[in-house]
C-alpha cells in the first residue's frame, strides 16, 4: 500500500515515523508546507496527558524517552481563585498510572519531525486532488515559489494537517464548528522566577489564568475569558487594561502567582497567540474511505484537559498499528480505525466539554471546580488517562 500523509504535526509525523520504522512493506510519504525544520522554534507550551504517555510506552515508541528528556513531568492539577483561595489540588497518581508531560511545542515538533524526516517532503502546500486511471488519489502541491508538483498516486491519503485542514476541506467541505463563548490567549516566557511549578488554574468568575513551568527557565501562561460570537478576537480586548478586568479579583488583592502572570501578560501582550475555543464535528474518514483523518483535522476539541495533542498521539499509534500489521485495502484500514477510535474520541470530547463548564458564562466556578475532585468526574478521568487501547 502507498500512503500519503498531509501535514507533519503531532499525528502526521508520529504516524509516518511509526509506519516507516515498523512496516517496511508500506510505502509512506509525508508532505508539509513548512520548509525543512522551519517550525522548530514555533509555538508555546502544552500538556501531554498520561494517556498519551501510556500509549507511547505500550507502543514501544523510541520517541518517548526523547520527549521525557526535553519535558517536565505533569503530576498535579491545582484549581484556585485569583485571590489565592485553593479549591482543589489533585494528585494525578490518583487517576493515572504515570505522570503526563509539560513540554514546549517546539520541542515536541522537533522530536517527532526528526523521526519522520526521512520520508517527508517539505515546502508542499496542498492545492487540489486528482485521480489516476485506476482511481487512486493524486495530491497536487504548490511550492513557495509557485510551482505545481505531483508526487504520484496513493492508495490512501491521511489528513493530519490540523484544525484548519486543507485536505478535509477539499474532500468533505469546511467542518462545522461549535463556539462555546470563550476567548483565549497563550504566552511562552522565559522567567526563572516562575512561582508555579506544576499545572495551576486560577479563576476570577468565569475567566481563568493557567500556568506551568517548562524546561530551560521557561513558563507557559494562558488566559481564557468570556467572548460571545465567532471570528477573530476583537482588537479592543487585546490590551492589558481590558484583560486585567477579567482576571483581577472583585475584592481583595490578587495572589502572588496571579500578580506574576498579570505582570508578564502586560509586558508581552504583543507576542500572544489569540484564538476562540471551538470544537469541530468528528469525521474519521472521507471520499469512500480513501482519506483517513487524524488529530485535530478529524476531531478538534476544547483545550480543557489537554487532550488535543494527546488524542492525536493515540490516533497516530492506532492508525499505524492497523495500517502496518496486515495486508489490507484502504477501505479496511479506515473501517478498522473508526471501529477502534470512534467511542474513545466521543468519550474524550464529551469529557472535555464537561470539564469546560466552569469557563461558561454564568457557571458556578466553585461548585464546578469542587466537583472535579469527586465522583463521577474522578472515575471519568481514570477512564481517560488509563483506558488506552
Amino acid at each position: 500500500m502507498r500512503i500519503g500523509v498531509i501535514g507533519t504535526g503531532v499525528a502526521g509525523s508520529l504516524f509516518a515515523a511509526t509506519l516507516m520504522r515498523n512496516s517496511p512493506a508500506v510505502s509512506i510519504h509525508a508532505f508539509d508546507r513548512i520548509a525543512d525544520n522551519g517550525r522548530d522554534e514555533a509555538g508555546t507550551g502544552l500538556n501531554i496527558g498520561p494517556n498519551a504517555v501510556k500509549a507511547l510506552r505500550r507502543g514501544g515508541c523510541r520517541e518517548l524517552q526523547e520527549l521525557v528528556t526535553v519535558s517536565l513531568p505533569w503530576r498535579r492539577w491545582l484549581i484556585a481563585l485569583t485571590d489565592g483561595t485553593k479549591l482543589i489540588d489533585l494528585d494525578l497518581s490518583d487517576v493515572a498510572e504515570e505522570p503526563g508531560l509539560r513540554i514546549r511545542w517546539s520541542h515536541l515538533y522537533h522530536v517527532l519531525r526528526s523521526a519522520s524526516a526521512a520520508c517527508t517532503h517539505y515546502d508542499r502546500s496542498l492545492e487540489a486532488l486528482e485521480q489516476d486511471a485506476e482511481g487512486r488519489l493524486v495530491p497536487v502541491f504548490r511550492t513557495s515559489a509557485g510551482e505545481l508538483i505531483r508526487e504520484g498516486s496513493f492508495d490512501l491519503l491521511v489528513a493530519a494537517d490540523g484544525r484548519y485542514s486543507r485536505l478535509r476541506e477539499v474532500v468533505d467541505g469546511p467542518p462545522r464548528a461549535v463556539y462555546p463563548g470563550i476567548g483565549t490567549w497563550r504566552l511562552l516566557v522565559r522567567d526563572s522566577q516562575c512561582p508555579i511549578d506544576d499545572y495551576g488554574q486560577y479563576f476570577c468568575g468565569n475567566a481563568r489564568l493557567l500556568s506551568f513551568r517548562l524546561p530551560g527557565d521557561y513558563a507557559y501562561i494562558a488566559g481564557s475569558f468570556p467572548l460571545a460570537g465567532s471570528g477573530s478576537v476583537p482588537r479592543y480586548l487585546k490590551t492589558p487594561q481590558a484583560q486585567r478586568r477579567f482576571f483581577e479579583p472583585r475584592s481583595g488583592s490578587a495572589s502572588p502567582a496571579v500578580k506574576w502572570m498579570l505582570n508578564l501578560m502586560d509586558r508581552h501582550m504583543d507576542s500572544m497567540n489569540w484564538a476562540r475555543t471551538q470544537e469541530i464535528e468528528t469525521v474519521h474518514h472521507a471520499l469512500d474511505r480513501r482519506v483517513l483523518l487524524l488529530g485535530d483535522a478529524a476531531h478538534a476539541m476544547y483545550q480543557t484537559l489537554g487532550q488535543g495533542a494527546t488524542q492525536a498521539i493515540e490516533d497516530a499509534l492506532a492508525a499505524a498499528h492497523i495500517a502496518g500489521n496486515a495486508p489490507a485495502s484502504q477501505d479496511q484500514v479506515c473501517t478498522a480505525y473508526e471501529a477502534k477510535r470512534r467511542d474513545r474520541i466521543a468519550f474524550a470530547k464529551r469529557l472535555t466539554r464537561e470539564a469546560t463548564d466552569t469557563l461558561m458564562p454564568g457557571a458556578d466556578v466553585i461548585a464546578g471546580s469542587l466537583a472535579k475532585a469527586r465522583e463521577p468526574f474522578l472515575s471519568n478521568l481514570r477512564q481517560l488517562y488509563a483506558d488506552v487501547a
